[in-house]
């Protein structure tokens, strides 16, 4: 079961960063194409905190031994 939640965990918590990662450093116009409903600064703000915190709490167990 370890093996089957790792396999799926990694892939999604480096989705998870990538996206984090890309929706937070370029700007609104770029990512228009990508994600339209992106229209608020404030929705822009909570969609990357939340990646951001699924990504680490996905990997939280990695770093914690379990």
């Amino acid at each position: 079961m370890t093996i089957a939640y790792w396999f799926l965990a990694a892939p999604l918590a480096a989705f998870y960063l990538y996206a984090g990662a890309l929706k937070a450093t370029r700007d609104r116009d770029r990512l228009r194409p990508i994600a339209v409903h992106l229209t608020g600064g404030d929705r822009r703000v909570a969609l990357n905190a939340g990646l951001l915190a699924a990504a680490a709490a996905v990997t939280w167990p990695a770093a914690a031994g379990m």
